[in-house]
Parts: C-alpha cells; sequence; structure tokens
C-alpha cells in the first residue's frame, strides 16, 4: 500500500483494473487525480507511508519517504 496521509495512492489488495492504470503515472499526477485540489507552488515534495505483506504473509511498514519532484 502507497499512500500520502489519509489519501491511499496505491492499494494491491483492491480488486479491478483502476489500480493498474495508476501504475504507468507519476506519483503526484496520482494524488493530484485523487486529491482534485493543486500542491502549493512552493512544494515540491509528498511524504509517502509505504506498506505491505512479505511472503510469509508478515505486514510491514516502512518510515515515511519524502518523495521530491
Amino acid at each position: 500500500m502507497l499512500a500520502c496521509g489519509p489519501i491511499a495512492l496505491y492499494n494491491a489488495y483492491l480488486p479491478g483494473a483502476k489500480n493498474k492504470e495508476k501504475l504507468t503515472k507519476i506519483v503526484e499526477e496520482v494524488y493530484l487525480d485523487i486529491k482534485k485540489e493543486p500542491l502549493p507552488a512552493s512544494r515540491n515534495y509528498l511524504i509517502l507511508d509505504l506498506g505491505g505483506s512479505t511472503k510469509d504473509g508478515d505486514d510491514f511498514i516502512c518510515p515515511p519517504v519524502k518523495y521530491c519532484f
């Protein structure tokens, strides 16, 4: 799962082809498609939260990532 605050940018657990189209876009494009509100002009980054599960079925969460664009 990839999230930016309360906005889920990508979730592999969801069914359907909606997530497949997100994989061809850049992260900030997906964010703006969902948020429907532009980022401030002075902001060139997003704080991303990453998580998922391992092959063994254990959940993991990574530290927040500052994605600069």
